[in-house]
């Protein structure tokens, strides 16, 4: 008898362990932001909505809640990475996020640009103003979460 109490106990440890490892495998959030700009006015893009919406079905495959975006202008365009970074938040230090964007994308004077459908860029100063750094999104995203991935395509 005495032999098989301290086996019990193991077994008790490691079941308690798994079910431990199991709840917290099961709160993390994996939350995706999948965008697919591709209706330019000066020329759409062919691929674009059909690379975000594969993507997107891999992304659900992979247990991501998935919100899609698509031929977004500049406001909706800010509001959506706006939400998303907010929901984020809210999904703990646990989360994993995603991001992907198949649209046009610019640099200038050393930062890079994701460009909203609506974007009338004559003069490249004018870049600043009419697209939306992506590195100020990506700031916005640290600490966000236990895994961010951003996929600019």
């Amino acid at each position: 008898m005495r032999a098989f109490v301290p086996i019990l106990g193991r077994l008790c440890a490691a079941a308690a362990m798994t079910v431990l490892l199991t709840a917290a495998a099961a709160a993390e959030r994996r939350l995706a932001l999948v965008i697919g700009q591709g209706d330019y006015a000066d020329g759409p893009l062919a691929t674009a909505a059909n690379d975000a919406g594969l993507s997107a079905e891999s992304l659900r495959a992979a247990g991501f809640e998935v919100t899609g975006l698509a031929d977004a202008d500049q406001n909706r365009l800010r509001q959506a990475l706006r939400e998303f970074g907010a929901a984020a938040t809210a999904a703990g230090p646990d989360a994993t996020t995603f991001v992907y964007f198949a649209g046009r994308g610019v640099q200038f004077d050393g930062d890079d640009f994701l460009v909203p459908v609506d974007a009338v860029i004559i003069r490249d100063a004018e870049i600043p103003i009419q697209a939306l750094r992506i590195g100020d999104f990506v700031r916005a995203m640290s600490g966000q979460g236990r895994a961010r991935f951003f996929v600019f395509d």
